[in-house]
C-alpha cells in the first residue's frame, strides 16, 4: 500500500494541474504575450516554438506551480505545449505517427478501433508518461502509460469497479459527489482512488481490490498541521510560506506533505504528527 500511495504522488507531480491529484485551488488563466513572460519560461518557449506560428500563450498558478500553456501551429497542425515557472518543459502534445512503436501498439489495444482525442507527453524529474483521452460508448475516458507501454492508471465510472470495490465507494459517497475514479496499477496490482467533493472541500480516497481503504489524501491548510509537524517544517521552510499542504493517511499513519518555495524554487518536506 505504500508503493501505491508513492506511485499517487509522482502521479500528482507529473498531471500537475490534471484531476489525480493536486486539490488546491487554481488560479485564473491570465492570458500573456510573449513579451510578458520571465526570461527562462520565454526561451524555454522560443526553444520550443521553433520557427512554428505562436496562438496563445495563458499562465495558470496551483499551489507552487506556476504553468505557462502554449498553443501554436507548427508543421501545418495546432499543437500545444506547456513550461513551468523554471522553464522545463513539462507537457507536449504528440501525435500517433510521432510516438514510439511500443506506445503506439499501448494505445492501440486500449482504445481499440478508431483515434485518440488528444495525447499528451508529460515530464517530470525525468519520469515520461502519456496521457491519452479518447471517447467510446459516448463517454470520455483517459488513461497513463509509462514510458515502456505500460498501464499507470485508467479512468473508470462507478458501474464499472469490481464488486468488491463498488460498496465501499457508495459508503464513502453517501455525503460526498463523486467527481473521479481512477484506477491505479502499482507492481501489478490495482488501487481505486475516488475523488469526492462536499461543502466545497475534495479529498481522495484510495481502495484495495477487496474493498479496504488503503489510502487518503486531502489538502488541508498549514494552521490544521498539528503543532510538532507545524514546527518541524519551520526548521525546513525558515521564512518560506507554505503554498500547499496535503494531508495523508495510510494503515492509521498520518503525514503532512508540505509545499513551499525558497530562493524561487519549489521544496517539499514531510513530516508525521508527530514531528518525525
Amino acid at each position: 500500500m505504500k508503493c501505491a500511495l508513492a506511485l499517487k504522488r509522482m502521479l500528482r507531480c507529473v498531471l500537475l494541474f490534471a484531476v489525480v491529484g493536486t486539490l488546491a485551488s487554481k488560479a485564473a488563466d491570465t492570458p500573456l504575450k510573449l513579451s510578458e513572460v520571465p526570461p527562462k519560461p520565454e526561451r524555454a518557449i522560443r526553444a520550443q516554438l521553433g520557427d512554428g506560428k505562436l496562438s496563445q500563450i495563458t499562465r495558470s498558478s496551483e499551489g507552487c506551480e506556476i504553468r505557462y500553456d502554449v498553443e501554436m501551429t507548427k508543421e501545418g497542425r495546432d499543437r500545444s505545449f506547456a513550461v513551468n515557472g523554471e522553464g522545463d518543459l513539462i507537457e507536449s502534445q504528440v501525435f500517433m505517427r510521432e510516438l514510439p512503436r511500443p506506445i503506439q501498439r499501448a494505445i492501440h489495444a486500449h482504445i481499440g478501433k478508431g483515434a485518440p482525442d488528444s495525447i499528451l507527453k508529460a515530464n517530470e524529474d525525468g519520469e515520461v508518461n502519456y496521457d491519452v483521452e479518447f471517447t467510446k460508448d459516448g463517454k470520455e475516458r483517459d488513461f497513463t502509460l509509462d514510458n515502456k507501454g505500460e498501464l499507470v492508471q485508467e479512468r473508470m465510472y462507478l458501474d464499472e469497479l469490481p464488486e468488491s470495490v463498488r460498496p465501499a465507494v457508495q459508503k464513502q459517497a453517501t455525503s460526498s459527489t463523486i467527481a473521479e475514479i481512477y484506477r491505479i496499477i502499482d507492481q501489478g496490482e490495482s488501487y481505486y482512488e475516488v475523488e469526492l467533493g462536499a461543502n466545497g472541500k475534495t479529498r481522495s480516497v484510495g481502495f484495495n481490490g477487496k474493498g479496504d481503504i488503503a489510502y487518503q489524501e486531502e489538502t488541508v491548510s498549514f494552521a490544521e498541521v498539528p503543532e510538532a509537524a507545524r514546527n518541524a517544517a519551520k526548521a525546513k521552510l525558515g521564512n518560506a510560506t507554505p503554498c500547499d499542504v496535503t494531508k495523508h493517511t495510510e494503515d492509521d499513519e498520518v503525514s503532512y506533505e508540505i509545499d513551499f518555495k525558497k530562493d524561487g524554487k519549489r521544496q517539499s518536506v514531510t513530516v508525521s504528527s508527530d514531528g518525525k
